[in-house]
């Protein structure tokens, strides 16, 4: 009796405890993998940078759209069409050659450093609204003028304090999406067992 009340029911409790923990965060790991698919980010490189948002006092949510809208350039010169793109580009002093060929979190940065370079305030948030759209060189003040030094400081610190890795989230996403698996499963049987048992109750209730 003393050992099931002073052993087994803590060890009980605390594998309970480690257990949701784990599920918590195998479904914020896999969240994190999906938000990064979204802007075509490697995990790392999404945390470094909302990492950097948070520091910065930046809507992350604001930096997503200019990663959407920097993946849409991309694509715009890769398909040819890059008139626009090389107009936007030249008022930083890019070209579309300086860009052509980057993944996304190295072209957002070559644009984000050229951005950075521009003196004037005023200058930089019109030039970004004008590459970004939706009025973002706004919103993204302070990541857009931080110095390249700044900016790459905090995604070296995001890595120092620990990141999750992109095969850390591969292997929560599989967990999740077993579980997803194992619910659908489990509310089928209960369907199931839903259309033996509810004629009956049926059958009682109107007795």
């Amino acid at each position: 009796t003393n050992l099931t009340k002073y052993v087994t029911a803590p060890i009980v409790g605390a594998t309970t405890a480690l257990g949701a923990f784990a599920i918590t965060s195998a479904n914020t790991a896999d969240e994190l993998y999906d938000n990064a698919a979204k802007v075509y980010l490697s995990v790392e490189d999404y945390q470094e940078w909302a990492h950097a948002c948070q520091i910065l006092a930046v809507d992350q949510s604001q930096l997503q759209k200019a990663f959407v809208k920097t993946n849409a350039l991309l694509g715009d010169i890769a398909s040819g069409d890059s008139q626009k793109v090389a107009e936007a580009l030249s008022l930083i002093g890019l070209s579309v050659e300086d860009i052509a060929g980057l993944d996304t979190d190295q072209a957002f940065m070559k644009i984000r450093d050229a951005l950075a370079n521009v003196g004037d305030e005023a200058t930089r948030t019109a030039v970004a609204n004008q590459i970004f759209g939706d009025k973002l060189g706004a919103e993204l003040t302070q990541v857009l003028s931080a110095t390249t030094e700044e900016i790459e400081g905090l995604r070296q610190e995001a890595r120092d304090l620990g990141i999750v890795t992109s095969e850390q989230a591969e292997i929560a996403g599989e967990f999740t999406d077993a579980v997803d698996n194992m619910k659908m499963s489990l509310r089928s049987v209960g369907y199931e067992l839903g259309a033996v048992v509810v004629p009956a109750l049926t059958k009682l209730c109107n007795i």
